[in-house]
């Protein structure tokens, strides 16, 4: 799983035929799969599938301004419109984006560039619809749009492991420091997706534990969508560094500690506690 984190890229381009029946029920278990997991906040989400097309014209268009081209499908799911459910969200819905991958299928998050009322047109009081993903298998040509898309931005540039690392204590950089140990952690949460390639989380490392925070992008355009968006992001570094700690046979638990340091232009969200 760390391979693929490292080496996957978003599919905004897709060729323009039908899953297989066999290609679904796989698509299906990885969403069941993903569906039975549970976030640091303990929150769970119940993953979706819907065709966008097919020959007996039976699916229905999801609208993506333009953004995606030629998918046969979407998954995605719902959650409650509060801190600690949508950073669930993201957490989950990554492991099913990489399981995905795993399988040779293109996905692409998607959070703002999707009408929502296309995939579900109702929902219960605070129900929102955070993210979806196309899924699919890659052209082997990008549109001009994903071209675009891809160089506004940014998507094969990163935030450096020196602005994204810091040292609990100090608040300098944790490169500097003797953490080896640490390094596949970093490299994964470094090369996570966000929107707009914002990369909006922070992490300080201390002796037995790592806090997470969230700097939070001024004047950003996701503020708008009625959600906090940057909330799905900092779910997504939480699900790498735990990946990577899963890999390194490392034990841990989540917990919000009490009266965690206030940093400058930071909140704080919830730590990893090492075992």
């Amino acid at each position: 799983m760390i391979d693929t984190i490292l080496n996957r890229s978003s599919t905004r381009t897709y060729k323009n035929e039908m899953l297989k029946k066999n290609e679904i029920d796989l698509i299906l278990e990885i969403l069941k799969n993903g569906s039975s997991i549970a976030g640091p906040f303990n929150h769970k989400t119940e993953f979706t599938f819907s065709l966008n097309q097919n020959q007996e014209g039976e699916s229905k268009k999801i609208g993506t301004y333009g953004f995606i081209k030629s998918a046969p499908a979407f998954i995605g799911g719902v959650c409650i419109n509060n801190k600690e459910s949508i950073i669930d969200f993201g957490f989950c819905f990554e492991r099913v984006i990489l399981d995905l991958t795993n399988k040779g299928f293109g996905t692409c998050w998607l959070g703002g560039t999707f009408k929502r009322k296309d995939y579900r047109s109702s929902l219960k009081n605070q129900e929102i619809i955070p993210a979806l993903s196309p899924v699919g298998f890659r052209s082997e040509q990008s549109s001009i749009i994903e071209k675009l898309v891809r160089r506004s931005a940014k998507s094969n540039s990163r935030k450096t492991q020196k602005d994204l690392f810091k040292d609990y204590e100090t608040l300098s950089s944790a490169i500097a420091l003797d953490m080896k140990q640490f390094n596949v952690l970093r490299d994964v949460v470094q090369a996570g997706p966000s929107a707009s390639n914002k990369q909006p989380w922070r992490v300080y490392f201390e002796d037995e534990a790592i806090h997470f925070y969230l700097e939070r992008t001024p004047k950003y355009v996701g503020a708008k969508l009625g959600y906090d968006i940057q909330l799905l992001d900092i779910g997504i570094a939480i699900s790498h560094a735990s990946i990577a700690l899963d890999s390194l046979n490392v034990e841990y638990s989540y917990q919000t500690i009490n009266r965690p340091k206030e940093i400058p232009n930071n909140e704080y969200i919830v730590s990893i506690i090492l075992k």
